[in-house]
């Protein structure tokens, strides 16, 4: 109850003479007390004794104080009863009064009846209650006893404001990088009131990454990393976060979890705040040195691999002789850390008797100029009367030393002269593996991660380099104990592109106890703009893991190319300009730009704006071109007494390089001024930013000639895939459409001077347009003026992007991984819409295996035998969590796997169907208890081969 805020608040607990008063028709009794704090008052425990039979019962009441005597009205009541021998009885009340801090109250004891059916109120016999004292009333009214005295009582309570506190705890408290991390938050309120608000502000440290949490269950108004709720009740709530480690995360760090909390009472004062944490040690494993055996009488061997062969070696402790001592057979090559460690051994008596063996076991670090104790440890241990080795395991108190390099690692073995007989010990052999077991952080490693390009190392690539990744991999106890190494390589887009693919070893170290290895592996071209997350996975004989991590940054430059004339005709003697825009939509910057443009023969060059960087008469060439917007004018002048002609066309030409120096493909441009002949202008809008599949809407081509009248006009309509041409209005203009393909072509003749014509082509949505995914329909404009001479061709475009919901990161998780029958289980329902627009509906199908059964959900659900069906409708962008509860049925066997299948289908605004996407699951276990019957007598197998 301490999470309800439930606690002695006054109390007299002095023992004293352990007096008693008589309470019944002929006297009542009563003690003052004045409350600490203000708080509801819930039951008292007073010491009392019955002298009646079953059923006798006392009144005790809570009044107010009246001059300094109880006032005769109860403020709460209760009619306890007691046993007939002397001890505590709880008096709870009806109803639980709220007490004022410093206000005196009375408890009164009073009953009816006669003497022998009298209760002992007990006291102390002496003044020891300073905030009250005890009174007696005889039938006159209420009197001081004889001798100062106060009861004993127990004033149990709540206070009345909020009073909100945080704690934490997580699970497991040591882990492994990439593990799983789930830290509890208990957010208790124990007043009485709620708390109007309460604030959660939770800090993961580096090293871990937010995965989910549970705080919808409270519920939350605000979510990871800054909790709000509202309204926090009385008692104890809690919510799950859980937090993936990273798997860059040194081996041996202590991570700490940290949340603060604050809070405004059910008055929106402030509280105190609270701050709670918990701590995880990651990368701890456990490595196993094996006794070995060596010569006869000389130091014995300490060995990484495991044994192999079926027949053990023997060697023999002397009872009070010398200790049998282990050491590696090679020096550390790298220093190394013991956190814990045991001693396993396969041991028996000489005689192969019941006897006592007191074994002495010493860890010791030798170096060159001699040696140093570290730890030691000595346990007696019994052996039974079979001919056969038994398995004992000593384990050293609060170890933790570090072994530096190149020392080497000594286990002294000793039989004490108080063991009853010599001590055999089995090793070598896969029955009985004796070794020393020590957890530690110090195994398998990688040194350097190195990434480079074709070149060598680098810091940047681009999307036309090979990346290479070198990693150089050590151990402390030699090269020989690195199994290999792998890569995982996801690309900018979070999608994996190599998972697990072996390294290929090369150079190793070439002293005569190689310490390290190197592994190396290459991957593309082409790389993708973005970053690359690396991941180097390497693994120690023995199975552990260690990991690298690493980013691949990956950039180049995008640049596209237009020409635009600030005139669309001109007369002999005209100065106008090109515009050339050079536009650099990449991520990167462009190492160099060139720039070349051929005039028309009629116009003469002028200048440019960019003159320092002109290399030759039509060439210019610009350096370190960051992405953003840049352009280059060009001004010409028209010639005099040129020949006659309908138009000129300026055509620019663009080559570019990124920032490593790799040419991208080159970029054309053309501009058309008219010099005689019709002006046109064209502009195409489409009726809806956005489509869906088999949606219409409708291109509007707005075409204006400001010049003089056009023979004939031609729109070329080119659609895109997953576009298709339903109809056009070119009709109302005289125009003939001939169906193509891919769109439509419009004919029409004599436009006039100043003419402004609009003709719409509706177009259709296909059935499977990839979301996200822009279409863009261009419309080519040729015409002709009053004799036919072709004019300079226009195009114009309009893109439309392709919108839909998207449910990702749908899962089903258990509360827990394992369950004992009749268990209910908690499970989340989750998923996100990371999509564009709301889903018009969204149907989970959950089908249940056949040792679970639904039980209940905060969500609305239909249920028919194991399916279970959530359907919902209009769900925005957002990430949608429903909890659910299953039973696991009484029958479920021990060991039982159980899942929940489930899939999800949703629409999108216009009710096509999203393809169907099965949920991730999770796992609960049943684990049962399995009884077996056995005889009172046992006979413990030897472990003999």
């Amino acid at each position: 109850s301490s999470a309800f805020g439930e606690r002695p608040y006054d109390a007299n607990t002095v023992v004293g003479s352990d007096s008693f008063f008589l309470v019944w028709s002929g006297e009542s009794v009563a003690q003052s007390f004045t409350p600490s704090t203000t708080y509801i008052l819930l039951n008292l425990t007073l010491r009392l004794r019955n002298l009646g039979n079953a059923g006798n019962t006392v009144n005790v009441t809570i009044q107010a104080d009246a001059g300094g005597v109880p006032s005769g009205t109860a403020l709460a009541w209760s009619n306890p009863q007691a046993a007939t021998s002397v001890g505590p009885v709880s008096v709870p009340f009806t109803p639980t009064p709220t007490l004022a801090r410093g206000v005196l109250y009375w408890i009164v004891a009073a009953k009816t009846g006669a003497l022998s059916q009298a209760y002992e109120v007990r006291h102390t016999g002496a003044d020891v209650y300073f905030a009250g004292k005890a009174m007696t009333n005889l039938g006159v009214g209420w009197t001081n006893p004889a001798t100062p005295t106060d009861l004993r009582f127990v004033a149990y309570g709540r206070e009345l404001e909020a009073n909100v506190t945080l704690a934490m705890t997580v699970a497991p408290t040591s882990a492994q990088p990439k593990d799983l991390l789930t830290f509890t938050l208990f957010v208790n309120n124990t007043g009485t009131l709620p708390a109007s608000t309460v604030w959660v502000n939770e800090t993961l440290p580096v090293g871990l990454a937010f995965v989910a949490d549970t705080s919808s269950t409270i519920p939350a108004i605000t979510g990871f990393p800054t909790y709000a709720f509202a309204n926090l009740t009385n008692g104890a709530h809690a919510f799950s976060i859980t937090a993936r480690v990273d798997a860059g995360v040194a081996p041996g760090t202590v991570l700490t979890n940290a949340a603060t909390l604050a809070f405004a009472n059910a008055a929106g004062t402030p509280g105190p705040p609270s701050v709670a944490s918990a701590s995880v040690t990651l990368g701890l494993a456990w490595k196993q040195l094996y006794l070995f055996p060596t010569t006869p009488g000389a130091t014995q061997g300490l060995v990484p691999p495991p044994p192999s062969g079926a027949t053990p070696t023997v060697a023999t402790a002397l009872r009070g002789g010398a200790s049998v001592d282990f050491q590696l057979m090679a020096p550390l090559s790298r220093d190394f850390r013991a956190k814990n460690g045991t001693v396993i051994l396969w041991l028996d008596s000489a005689g192969h008797a019941v006897k006592n063996l007191d074994m002495n076991f010493t860890l010791i670090d030798v170096d060159l100029s001699g040696s140093t104790t570290l730890a030691y440890q000595q346990i007696r241990v019994t052996t039974d009367n079979v001919n056969g080795f038994q398995r004992f395991a000593f384990s050293f108190p609060s170890l933790d030393v570090t072994f530096p390099a190149p020392d080497w690692i000594l286990l002294k073995v000793k039989a004490m002269g108080t063991s009853s007989d010599n001590a055999l010990i089995a090793m070598n052999a896969t029955a009985m593996p004796s070794r020393l077991d020590v957890l530690t952080s110090s195994y398998v490693h990688v040194d350097v991660l190195r990434l480079g390009d074709a070149n060598g190392l680098a810091t940047l690539w681009s999307p036309k380099d090979l990346l290479n990744v070198t990693v150089t991999v050590s151990d402390p106890f030699g090269a020989s104990e690195i199994a290999g190494s792998w890569l995982n390589l996801t690309d900018p887009a979070g999608t994996p592109v190599l998972s697990f693919v072996p390294m290929t070893a090369g150079a190793s170290d070439p002293s005569p106890v190689p310490a390290w290895r190197r592994f190396f592996r290459t991957y593309g071209p082409a790389l993708a703009n973005g970053t690359y997350a690396v991941e180097v996975v390497v693994q120690e004989a023995n199975g552990v893991l260690a990991y690298a991590i690493g980013a691949v940054p990956v950039r180049a430059p995008s640049i596209a190319l237009t020409v635009v004339p600030t005139q669309a005709n001109a007369l002999s003697g005209d100065t106008f300009f090109y515009v050339v825009w050079y536009n650099n939509t990449g991520p990167g910057p462009a190492g160099r730009v060139w720039i070349n443009a051929t005039l028309p023969t009629q116009v003469a060059f002028v200048t440019s704006s960019a003159e320092a960087n002109r290399t030759g008469p039509g060439r210019w060439t610009f350096n370190a071109v960051p992405p953003g917007s840049r352009f280059l004018l060009i001004e010409i002048q028209v010639r005099s007494g040129i020949p006659p002609a309908p138009s000129m066309t300026a055509t620019v030409g663009l080559n570019y390089t990124d920032e490593k120096g790799y040419l991208w493909p080159p970029r054309v441009a053309s501009a058309g001024v008219v010099l005689e002949g019709p002006v046109l202008g064209l502009t195409v809008v489409p009726s809806l930013g956005t489509i869906h599949p088999r949606e219409t809407l409708v291109l509007a081509m707005t075409l204006r000639n400001t010049g003089a009248l056009a023979g004939r006009v031609y729109l070329n309509v080119t659609l895109p895939s997953g576009l298709a041409y339903v109809s056009d209005t070119s009709a109302s203009f005289g125009g003939v459409a001939t169906l193509r393909p891919n769109g439509v072509a419009l004919a029409f003749a004599n436009m006039s001077a100043g003419a402004t014509w609009t003709i719409n082509v509706t177009v259709q949505g296909g059935p499977n347009l990839a979301r996200g995914s822009n279409l863009t329909a261009y419309v080519g404009l040729n015409d002709t003026n009053a004799r036919g001479a072709m004019m300079p061709a226009l195009v114009a475009g309009a893109t439309v992007r392709v919108v839909a919901p998207a449910i990702v990161n749908a899962s089903l998780d258990f509360g827990r991984s394992s369950a004992v029958p009749g268990d209910v289980v908690a499970a989340y329902l989750n998923f996100t819409n990371a999509g564009d627009e709301d889903a018009l509906s969204v149907v989970v199908t959950l089908t249940l295996d056949a040792g679970l059964a639904f039980v209940d959900a905060n969500a609305s659900a239909s249920v028919s035998g194991s399916t279970v069906l959530f359907p919902m409708s209009g769900v925005g962008i957002t990430t949608v969590r429903i909890g659910l509860h299953v039973r696991v049925i009484r029958t479920a066997t021990d060991g039982t796997v159980l899942r929940v299948v489930g899939v999800l289908v949703a629409t999108d605004r216009l009710g096509n169907a999203l393809p169907v996407l099965s949920l991730a699951l999770s796992e609960v276990t049943v684990t049962a208890p399995v009884l077996a019957l056995a005889s009172p007598r046992q006979v413990r197998p030897s472990s003999r081969g």
